[in-house]
C-alpha cells in the first residue's frame, strides 16, 4: 500500500467559523495533513483554534478583499499549499470546505489509499443539508457528484493555478473513480439564519432564488450527522 499522505486543503471565510473546530477533527479522521488558507478578514480565535492543532494542521493567511473573486483566492491559496506543505508527485489532495464533513471518514481515508497507485481522481457524492437532519433534492442542490481526492501534479505539468470549483482544473484531465462509500454532508446551508450569506461561485441568482423556495428535502438516516445546536457530532 503506498505510503504518501492523504493532504487536506481548506480554504476558510470569517463566515465559516459556525462549524470551524468540527470541520478539522473530521478532516483529522481522514486525512494526514490539513492545510488551511485563512482569509486574513478571520478572527484571531479561528487562527488560534487551529495552532492547537499542529504540527498535523498548517495555516497561512491570504487577503480577500471584497473586489477579489473567490477563485482567484483560492489560486492563491493552492499556492500557498504547495510551497508549505510540498506534497510528493504520489500523494493524495483532497479539497474540503470548512462547512463538509467526511461521512464514514476511516472508509473514505481507506478508499482514497487506494486509489493512490491508480493515478485518478476520486468523486464523491454531496448532499446539500437544509437540517440537521435533512437534505435537498430539488433543482441544482440535488445530490451530486464532485470530484474530491486526487494524485499531486508539480508545478509546470499542468495549470495548478487555476482553480476550477473545488479542484485545480488538472483535475478535470485525469481517470476518473467513484465508490458509493464516497459521501460528504454539506452544510453551507446551515445553521439557516446564515443561508443568505452565503453565495458559492458565480450562482449568486440562483441561489438567492432557490432560498425562496420550499425545497424537496429527504431525511439522511445513514447517522454521523453534525449538529450545530451543539456543537457536536452524532
Amino acid at each position: 500500500m503506498p505510503s504518501g499522505r492523504i493532504i487536506a486543503h481548506m480554504t476558510v471565510e470569517p463566515e465559516d467559523e459556525e462549524f470551524f473546530e468540527l470541520s478539522i477533527q473530521s478532516a483529522l479522521a481522514w486525512c494526514d495533513v490539513l492545510h488551511i488558507c485563512f482569509n486574513m478578514r478571520c478572527s484571531e480565535s479561528m487562527k488560534d483554534l487551529a495552532s492547537s492543532y499542529t504540527p498535523r494542521v498548517t495555516h497561512v493567511y491570504a487577503l480577500r478583499g471584497k473586489d477579489i473573486p473567490e477563485t482567484h483566492f483560492r489560486d492563491v491559496a493552492w499556492n500557498f499549499m504547495t510551497n508549505m506543505v510540498q506534497p510528493m508527485a504520489w500523494e493524495y489532495v483532497a479539497c474540503i470546505e470548512p462547512d463538509e464533513f467526511v461521512h464514514e471518514p476511516h472508509v473514505t481515508k481507506a478508499l482514497i489509499r487506494e486509489h493512490m497507485n491508480t493515478g485518478s481522481a476520486l468523486a464523491a457524492r454531496v448532499y446539500h443539508m437544509w437540517t440537521e437532519k435533512e437534505y435537498r433534492v430539488d433543482s441544482m442542490w440535488r445530490p451530486s457528484l464532485e470530484l474530491f481526492a486526487f494524485p499531486y501534479v508539480k508545478a509546470g505539468q499542468f495549470p495548478l493555478a487555476e482553480m476550477s470549483g473545488r479542484v485545480p482544473s488538472y483535475v478535470y484531465t485525469l481517470p476518473k473513480e467513484y465508490n458509493p462509500v464516497a459521501e460528504i454532508l454539506s452544510y453551507h446551508f446551515m445553521p439557516p439564519d446564515t443561508r443568505k450569506l452565503y453565495v458559492p461561485y458565480s450562482f449568486k441568482e440562483e441561489y438567492q432564488e432557490s432560498l425562496g423556495i420550499e425545497p424537496v428535502l429527504e431525511e439522511w438516516t445513514k447517522g454521523g450527522l453534525v449538529h450545530a445546536s451543539t456543537g457536536s457530532f452524532e
